[in-house]
């Protein structure tokens, strides 16, 4: 197009200037639980205008805008931010402004994000030692003073992984994955046992696991069982029942109960009182006339369940068949007088 006015043109130069701010996305910060922490300057990544931005010189901070969940999240004044305590774990995405300064008649203004990651906490706890005798037994659960994120663990908050079982010359030592229990098994060879185990959170992290590992100690000691002496018993020669002698007996310091852990009684020498049955509940039987004399009895108690060899005691006590009293006679003796004429 050709000028229709030349040489009346006048030339105007008009400077515009362009502001830019760029907030950046923040790498995933971790911070573990229970703990809460501090989160670096947000703005570390940000730019202004082509230039790092530093607060309350190019940028301003303006506001938390989502603390993503995240309650009682605060964004500091320095651009860090602080979690607070006893977080639930799980990741949160918090989202900041920044704005330039000086400040526009519009603002220029950007958003970011930054990831916060609240790690589950672990900790699986060294248990024992705890004694079970040879004849068998079973420990509280492994898991009873373990926590995950500062609660107690149980099977529904963690999962159990026990290691490598102990390997005794006799017998065996197991531990459920189910309940944490360790169950000794009869026979098993005396001596000090290491069993290792492990637990990790529910629901399980990804893509890492995150777990923790304890050790339990089991002490497996040789079964002890005493038979104590008994007082004398007075049974007349008419025979009689002797009340048990197991009363005052113990094994691995507790109480005896035949079938439980002791088997029957036996008798091992009757003294010479010949028909003297010892019963399974530990009275004896005296016969009837018997003859008058003190029988010292010994009689034998034996752990049960049955140990390889037998774990026994024996226990003495005395029996006494006084002579019995002579049986009254009564004589009437009668005398005659005659008379004298």
């Amino acid at each position: 197009m050709t000028d229709p006015t030349p040489g009346n043109n006048s030339s105007t130069t008009t400077t515009i200037t362009v502001i830019t701010i760029d907030a950046v996305n923040d790498a995933p910060t971790a911070i573990v639980f229970p703990a809460g922490g501090t989160i670096p300057a947000v703005v570390s990544n940000d730019t202004t205008n082509g230039a790092p931005a530093v607060i309350g010189t190019n940028v301003a901070l303006s506001a938390l805008v989502s603390n993503g969940g995240l309650a009682g999240l605060v964004l500091n004044l320095d651009g860090t931010m602080t979690v607070p305590a006893n977080t639930t774990p799980g990741s949160y995405l918090a989202v900041y402004e920044i704005c330039t300064l000086p400040a526009t008649s519009s603002a220029t203004c950007d958003t970011a994000t930054v990831t916060i990651v609240i790690s589950p906490a672990i900790d699986a706890v060294n248990d024992g030692p705890t004694t079970i005798p040879s004849t068998g037994g079973a420990t509280a659960s492994v898991l009873g003073n373990d926590t995950t994120n500062g609660v107690a663990a149980t099977t529904t908050n963690v999962t159990l992984a026990p290691g490598a079982a102990p390997t005794p010359t006799a017998g065996s030592i197991t531990m459920s994955a189910t309940t944490g229990i360790v169950t000794v098994a009869a026979n098993t060879t005396p001596g000090t046992y290491l069993y290792p185990y492990t637990i990790c959170t529910l629901p399980a992290t990804t893509p890492t696991p995150t777990c923790d590992t304890a050790t339990t100690t089991i002490i497996v000691t040789a079964p002890t069982i005493d038979a104590v002496d008994n007082p004398t018993v007075i049974i007349p020669a008419t025979g009689g029942t002797i009340p048990t002698v197991l009363d005052n007996d113990t094994t691995i310091g507790t109480s005896t109960v035949v079938g439980v852990n002791i088997s029957a009684p036996t008798l091992v020498d009757n003294g010479g009182l010949t028909g003297l049955v010892m019963n399974p509940n530990g009275t004896l039987t005296v016969p009837a006339n018997a003859t008058p004399s003190t029988y010292t009895v010994t009689y034998k108690i034996c752990v049960f369940p049955a140990t390889t060899p037998e774990t026994c005691d024996t226990a003495k006590f005395a029996i006494t068949i006084p002579i019995p009293p002579l049986p009254l006679r009564l004589q009437k003796t009668v005398s005659r007088s005659e008379a004298t004429v």
